[in-house]
């Protein structure tokens, strides 16, 4: 069995994190887009949903099935997951990439 290479995970991964819609406005929510917030992380569905309009006003980013997300702050603080759905992360929701010849489980596949 080869052995472990250490690596920084800014190597292997690209990461951001999302943002939020201002909530007072309510042509940006009850769209179809899923709103993924920290507790949802491990879900297959959201509460939430934004609009075209909503996404596009916010710095929310999407992610998709097999990205690792990361609760950043709040009472998820802490918690990963590798998501279940596409959508789009708020704030509260750090996303990791990993690149190509990685998979969602940080496992490294041949080169």
């Amino acid at each position: 069995m080869p052995a472990w290479e250490q690596r920084k995970l800014g190597e292997l991964t690209e990461s951001y994190s999302g943002g939020t819609p201002a909530a007072g406005e309510s042509e940006f929510y009850g769209g179809s887009i899923p709103f993924i917030r920290s507790a949802e992380i491990a879900a297959e569905s959201t509460e939430l949903f934004l609009t075209e309009k909503g996404y596009e006003s916010s710095s929310a980013r999407m992610v998709k099935p097999g990205d690792v997300l990361y609760a950043l702050y709040g009472a998820t603080s802490g918690e990963v997951a590798v998501s279940r759905q596409k959508g789009a992360i708020n704030q509260a929701i750090l996303a990791i990439l990993p690149r190509d010849d990685c998979d969602a489980r940080l496992n490294i596949r041949s080169f």
